[in-house]
Order: C-alpha cells, then structure tokens, then sequence
C-alpha cells in the first residue's frame, strides 16, 4: 500500500472501513453513511458488514478515526486507526500541545473552539504544513 500510516502506539481499537469516496492515508475520516447490515445481521459479502467511511469534508466535524493507508477504490476496504498515538498530515503548522481538529479535507489544523467543532486530538510534538504531527487521538 502506497502512503503508509506508521503507528506510535496501538491500543487495539482499530476498525475497518468501506470507502465511499477516494481516501488519503494518514487523514481524519468521518462516518459517510450507514452500513448495508446491521451489527447483529450477518451480511451477504463482507463489504456489507463494513462502516461507511470518507474524509472529514466538514472542518471541526466529529471523527471516527485516521485512514492508515491510500484507498483509491470507492468501495474499497481501508483501515481506520482510533485511539493512541499517530501521524496525521497537517494542512498548517502546529504547535505541540495544541488540541487540533479537521479541516474540510481531513488533515490536521489547530482547534479553533467555534460553535459546533469538535477537537478529534492534541498534537504531540511540532509540526510543519503538509508533513504529518503526531496527535494523541481522543477515542
């Protein structure tokens, strides 16, 4: 897999994902619709039991999590790491010990505290636009 995430620590929390629009890795992605089969109903294929997922299109929506590798597919399995520590790449300069959030393409940006955000995490180290800061993710 090409744009690999590179984990700090792993808590075991991850999930899998189906992807309902081209996914970047190392991105926050959001819930981008339901799943074709409920938890208790066991699905036909598998993709049926697969969360939806898609990057965070809003800045400050809530996530679910970070995509840990390039899925070009629509449909296509990604996995979504939650919870520890990861890289997520970010769309401007951070300062460690700041809380981030999302921006309209999933990357990191500093929390802005605005009406209806939420921070998804707090940035572990420094870091410049467009490389990746570790980021402490809120599970």
């Amino acid at each position: 897999m090409a744009n690999d995430l590179v984990r700090v620590m792993e808590p075991g929390k991850d999930i899998t994902g189906q992807a309902t629009a081209a996914i970047t890795g190392k991105r926050f992605l959001k819930i981008s619709g339901a799943r074709n089969h409920k938890f208790n109903v066991l699905g036909t294929t598998p993709a049926d039991n697969n969360y939806k997922v898609a990057h965070a299109s809003v800045a400050g929506a809530r996530v679910v999590g970070v995509s840990k590798y390039d899925q070009p597919n629509i449909g296509g399995k990604v996995g979504v790491a939650r919870g520890g520590i990861m890289g997520v790449t970010c769309a401007a300069a951070i300062t460690a010990g700041t809380e981030v959030m999302s921006d309209a393409t999933g990357q990191a940006v500093a929390f802005t505290g605005a009406a209806g955000t939420f921070a998804a995490g707090l940035a572990m180290d420094d870091a410049q636009t467009g490389t990746d800061v570790e980021i402490l993710f809120y599970a």
